[in-house]
């Protein structure tokens, strides 16, 4: 492992996450140490990506809906939201998603 993130694990905080990152703080460590990033979901559509040297950036808690607009049906979300999760907030919130077929987990 490179010594400059494995320095930045030893340091783990008490709740398990090694540092709190800033805006495009993993994408200029990526450049600096020349890794590809690439995110991986929950494996529903496994790819040969997820088995490469490229960092992996795993979105899980990057997960909120952000804003909804019942008159146009219009969901603002982070992209790590699971489609169960989703679907369980908009029909909180009285919206759904249009066509998702079989696949929601």
């Amino acid at each position: 492992m490179d010594p400059a993130i494995a320095a930045l694990l030893e340091k783990s905080a008490a709740d398990g996450i090694p540092f709190r990152a800033r805006a495009n703080h993993v994408v200029d460590l990526a450049r600096r140490h020349r890794r590809r990033l690439v995110t991986v979901g929950c494996g529903h559509s496994a790819f040969h990506i997820t088995c490469t040297s490229s960092w992996q950036l795993n979105l899980d808690h990057y997960a909120r809906v952000l804003s909804t607009d019942a008159s146009t049906g219009l969901a603002v979300v982070q992209s790590g939201i699971r489609l169960h999760s989703l679907c369980d907030e908009l029909d909180r919130r009285g919206l759904a998603m249009p066509n998702l077929g079989s696949i929601n987990q």
